[in-house]
Protein backbone atom coordinates (compact mmCIF):
# COMPACT_ATOMS: atom_id res chain seq x y z
CA UNK A 1 0.00 0.00 0.00
CA UNK A 2 1.35 3.25 -1.07
CA UNK A 3 1.21 6.63 1.72
CA UNK A 4 0.76 9.47 0.00
CA UNK A 5 0.71 12.69 2.36
CA UNK A 6 -1.03 15.83 1.68
CA UNK A 7 -2.78 18.94 2.94
CA UNK A 8 -6.40 18.56 1.40
CA UNK A 9 -8.11 14.85 -0.10
CA UNK A 10 -10.71 16.31 -2.51
CA UNK A 11 -12.63 12.56 -3.70
CA UNK A 12 -14.34 12.09 -7.13
CA UNK A 13 -13.42 14.50 -9.84
CA UNK A 14 -16.45 16.13 -11.25
CA UNK A 15 -16.95 19.55 -11.88
CA UNK A 16 -17.53 20.50 -8.22
CA UNK A 17 -14.79 18.90 -6.59
CA UNK A 18 -12.39 19.90 -9.34
CA UNK A 19 -13.02 23.05 -8.82
CA UNK A 20 -12.66 23.06 -5.32
CA UNK A 21 -9.26 20.99 -5.86
CA UNK A 22 -8.03 24.02 -8.12
CA UNK A 23 -9.35 26.68 -5.30
CA UNK A 24 -7.18 25.02 -2.45
CA UNK A 25 -4.05 25.02 -5.03
CA UNK A 26 -4.45 28.64 -5.60
CA UNK A 27 -4.81 28.83 -1.58
CA UNK A 28 -1.53 27.40 -1.32
CA UNK A 29 -2.72 23.67 -0.42
CA UNK A 30 -0.98 20.38 -1.38
CA UNK A 31 -4.02 18.63 -3.14
CA UNK A 32 -4.60 14.61 -3.81
CA UNK A 33 -7.50 14.67 -6.15
CA UNK A 34 -8.98 11.05 -6.33
CA UNK A 35 -11.58 9.86 -9.11
CA UNK A 36 -12.83 6.25 -9.48
CA UNK A 37 -14.00 6.53 -13.26
CA UNK A 38 -11.53 6.09 -16.17
CA UNK A 39 -12.24 10.75 -16.61
CA UNK A 40 -12.80 13.42 -14.87
CA UNK A 41 -15.91 15.78 -15.08
CA UNK A 42 -18.10 13.50 -13.39
CA UNK A 43 -21.68 15.01 -15.11
CA UNK A 44 -20.52 17.54 -16.80
CA UNK A 45 -19.18 15.52 -19.71
CA UNK A 46 -22.70 14.01 -20.03
CA UNK A 47 -24.58 17.75 -19.17
CA UNK A 48 -22.08 19.76 -21.09
CA UNK A 49 -25.18 21.24 -23.45
CA UNK A 50 -26.82 22.48 -20.14
CA UNK A 51 -23.81 24.08 -19.07
CA UNK A 52 -22.61 25.95 -22.14
CA UNK A 53 -23.76 27.02 -25.45
CA UNK A 54 -21.47 24.63 -26.59
CA UNK A 55 -18.35 27.12 -28.18
CA UNK A 56 -15.60 24.86 -26.40
CA UNK A 57 -13.27 26.47 -29.02
CA UNK A 58 -9.56 25.78 -29.11
CA UNK A 59 -8.78 29.46 -27.26
CA UNK A 60 -11.23 28.62 -24.51
CA UNK A 61 -9.63 24.91 -23.97
CA UNK A 62 -6.12 26.40 -24.30
CA UNK A 63 -6.92 29.65 -21.76
CA UNK A 64 -8.24 26.75 -18.99
CA UNK A 65 -5.35 24.71 -19.61
CA UNK A 66 -3.20 27.67 -18.88
CA UNK A 67 -4.87 28.66 -15.55
CA UNK A 68 -4.74 24.98 -14.33
CA UNK A 69 -1.20 24.47 -14.98
CA UNK A 70 -0.58 28.11 -13.36
CA UNK A 71 -2.80 26.86 -10.49
CA UNK A 72 -0.29 23.81 -10.09
CA UNK A 73 -3.42 21.32 -11.15
CA UNK A 74 -1.66 18.22 -12.41
CA UNK A 75 -1.41 18.87 -16.03
CA UNK A 76 -2.47 14.98 -17.02
CA UNK A 77 -5.53 15.41 -15.15
CA UNK A 78 -6.10 18.80 -16.41
CA UNK A 79 -5.98 17.75 -19.89
CA UNK A 80 -7.91 14.59 -19.19
CA UNK A 81 -10.59 16.87 -18.41
CA UNK A 82 -10.41 19.75 -20.97
CA UNK A 83 -9.71 16.90 -23.70
CA UNK A 84 -13.27 15.06 -22.63
CA UNK A 85 -15.52 18.22 -22.02
CA UNK A 86 -14.25 18.86 -25.91
CA UNK A 87 -15.31 15.74 -27.28
CA UNK A 88 -18.47 15.61 -25.54
CA UNK A 89 -19.72 19.08 -25.40
CA UNK A 90 -20.51 18.71 -29.77
CA UNK A 91 -22.26 15.15 -28.95
CA UNK A 92 -24.36 16.72 -26.08
CA UNK A 93 -25.73 19.36 -28.44
CA UNK A 94 -27.21 16.55 -30.74
CA UNK A 95 -30.70 15.52 -30.06
CA UNK A 96 -30.18 16.85 -26.42
CA UNK A 97 -33.74 17.30 -24.47
CA UNK A 98 -33.54 19.05 -21.29
CA UNK A 99 -34.63 17.04 -18.32
CA UNK A 100 -34.81 14.28 -20.31
CA UNK A 101 -32.12 11.30 -20.13
CA UNK A 102 -29.37 11.77 -22.49
CA UNK A 103 -26.42 8.94 -23.43
CA UNK A 104 -23.55 9.29 -25.62
CA UNK A 105 -22.13 6.51 -27.32
CA UNK A 106 -18.84 6.64 -29.14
Amino acid sequence: MKTTSCDICVVGAGSSRFAAAVAACRNGASVLLIEAADGVGGTSTWTAAALCDGDISSIAIATLRQALRRDGVALDLANSYLDTMADIAPLAEQNFTPGQPYEINR
